[in-house]
């Protein structure tokens, strides 16, 4: 199952994907790198850091914290309604 995430205080970055999935530190480290290089390099994640996913998807709790050198950019799990 997906779940959304957004950003705590960069607007506009929303991503869906499955916590769960086998190799999503790897598959998470690249998106950032790749598709939101200024946030890598921000937090300095090029001089070695890690991903934390801390997963509670029942009560919308789940985050995915991203820790560099030089700082901390977070993700926090969003509900979105289907109509």
């Amino acid at each position: 199952m997906k779940q959304l995430f957004q950003t705590q205080n960069r607007q506009g970055t929303l991503v869906q994907i499955n916590i769960f999935e086998p190799g999503i530190k790897d598959k998470l480290w690249k998106w950032l790198e790749n598709e939101h290089n200024e946030i890598f390099w921000d937090i300095e994640m090029h001089e070695g850091g890690s991903i934390i996913i801390q997963r509670d998807v029942r009560k919308l709790n789940s985050s995915i914290t991203f820790m560099g050198d030089n700082g901390i950019f977070e993700l926090e799990q969003v509900d979105a309604e289907t109509i």
